[in-house]
């Protein structure tokens, strides 16, 4: 195992216990991990390593931070930030692999959660009305709710899906050559 490995898996291992013992990661974290990184790239490849750690840290955040202005931060900041230290250890045409990957495993994980919590009718049923409302006459702003029934569970976090489990696993796969 090589030095960026084990640093790829002690940055994701200790995001994803974090995110799932406090449900959020720690700027400090985060912090600690980018100074890290940018040491391990200076030390194996001097100056130019610094240039090679910015490249791998733009790709996510080039590629996430307008979904999260636009989609109602559908990804989390925390999330965000971690993927950009992981490209800034991995490079920038490995984390965009690797932020492929998560994504793949996050709908896996979201599609599990639909049906272990029994909402995925109900959410269906959702989609097709929201659908067929938008194609049918266009969707107008108006106030007030719909008269229809919120699906979401009870809890603050009851729902979510903690992202850097995938980003873990997606590194994993990195390490092992996939």
């Amino acid at each position: 195992m090589t030095a960026e490995h084990a640093l790829a898996l002690m940055v994701c291992s200790g995001s994803a216990l974090l995110d799932l013992d406090r449900m959020k990661l720690p700027n400090g974290w985060i912090f600690i991990c980018a100074l890290l990184a940018v040491c391990q790239r200076l030390a194996d490849f001097g100056p130019p390593g610094l240039g090679a750690y910015f490249a791998g840290a733009a790709v996510p955040f080039l590629l996430l931070f307008p979904v999260w202005l636009v989609l109602y931060r559908s990804v989390g900041a925390g999330d965000i930030k971690l993927l950009m230290v992981i490209g800034g250890i991995l490079g920038p045409s490995a984390i965009l692999r690797c932020v492929f990957r998560t994504f793949l495993f996050g709908a896996a994980f979201s599609v599990l959660l639909l049906f272990s919590g029994g909402s995925f009718l109900p959410r269906i049923q959702y989609l097709t009305d929201y659908l067929k409302k938008v194609c049918g006459h266009g969707i107008r702003k108006t106030s007030g709710r719909s008269g229809r029934p919120v699906y979401r569970k009870t809890g603050e976090y009851a729902e979510s899906v903690h992202m850097t489990i995938p980003v873990l696993m997606s590194v994993l796969l990195w390490i092992g050559g996939v």
